[in-house]
């Protein structure tokens, strides 16, 4: 019977396209998902190369959300302050409470930078290492401007200056002695 072959023939057709299909669907997924694994391996390892550059090089980078005050730091600057490294995100009150009150008024400088427009900053400022001491940073930043952001993040790198702090406190007291 020539009408059921025609029938069979085409439901064995559309099973074996349809098969093709989805085996085709299936192997894109998985050649996705193998790219996606290479991307986050080269990510974790520049990452992993930066961290160590930086830390070298006793310095960390930071991203401040100025509106929000919340920042993130690189795990060099955790580092450089004798803490835990952690992805988390810092709360204006995380950073305030180990700064030095003396030296900087970060939330003044937030504000300062909202109102002016004034896209660099270039500071010396005390923190609190985790042993107690304090370690004096220069952070030097800029607002940088991204599409679909309504506030700028102010994004930069803290030296530690804690050498270069003390023997300029030294040249000070000799000059101040010679007087």
């Amino acid at each position: 019977d020539a009408g059921g072959r025609d029938g069979l023939s085409a439901n064995v057709t559309l099973c074996v396209g349809s098969s093709l299909v989805l085996l085709a669907g299936i192997y894109g997924f998985f050649s996705q998902a193998t790219r996606a694994e290479t991307a986050d391996e080269m990510y974790a390892t520049t990452r992993g190369r930066i961290d160590t550059a930086l830390t070298h090089g006793r310095c960390g980078l930071f991203d401040w959300d100025l509106s929000r005050g919340r920042m993130f730091w690189s795990s060099s600057l955790y580092e450089l302050l004798g803490r835990e490294p952690k992805d988390d995100i810092l709360s204006f009150a995380d950073v305030a409470d180990i700064t030095h009150p003396d030296d900087i008024d970060l939330l003044g400088l937030a504000e300062h930078l909202l109102e002016t427009g004034e896209t660099l900053v270039d500071e010396t400022f005390r923190m609190r290492h985790s042993d107690g001491s304090w370690i004096w940073l220069r952070a030097r930043g800029e607002i940088q401007s991204e599409p679909g952001r309504p506030e700028p993040p102010l994004i930069g790198i803290c030296l530690v200056f804690t050498e270069q702090h003390r023997l300029a406190e030294q040249n000070r007291m000799a000059d101040v002695r010679l007087h």
